[in-house]
C-alpha cells in the first residue's frame, strides 16, 4: 500500500534505481499477492484455493523469469538482490507445490 501512497518515500528505500512510475506499477501486483496471501491463510474449500495459488505461482515465476532475463540490472553482490532472488524462488516453489497438491487432490490422489 505504501508502494501506492507514499511513491517517493519508496523509491528513496528501494534497493535498486526505480522511477516513481514504476514503484506505482510494482504497487498493484504486489499488493495483490499480499491480498492472495491472506486469502490462501483463510479455512477455505480446497476447490477455492487452486486458482488462486495457480494465479500467484504464475506471477511469481514470471517475475523471477524476468529477474533472471534482466539480472544485468542488480547488483548481485547486494543482499536486497539476494533476498529479492531466494524469496522469489522460495515463493514460486511453495505455491508450485500448493498448486500440484490441489491438481493430485482432485485427480483422487493423496493431498
Amino acid at each position: 500500500a505504501l508502494l501506492f501512497l507514499a511513491p517517493q518515500t519508496m523509491q528513496a528505500a528501494w534497493p535498486w534505481k526505480a522511477s516513481v512510475l514504476l514503484i506505482q506499477i510494482y504497487a498493484g501486483p504486489c499488493l495483490s499477492l499480499g491480498i492472495g496471501g491472506l486469502l490462501l491463510a483463510r479455512p477455505r474449500h480446497a476447490v477455492e484455493i487452486e486458482p488462486t495459488a495457480l494465479g500467484m505461482a504464475t506471477f511469481v515465476v514470471l517475475v523471477l523469469l524476468m529477474s533472471v532475463v534482466h539480472r544485468g540490472l542488480f547488483d548481485m553482490s547486494s543482499a536486497s538482490a539476494q533476498v529479492w532472488f531466494t524469496l522469489l524462488a522460495l515463493a514460486s516453489g511453495a505455491l508450485l507445490a500448493v498448486v500440484a497438491s490441489r491438481l493430485r487432490a482432485a485427480r483422487g490422489g493423496s493431498a
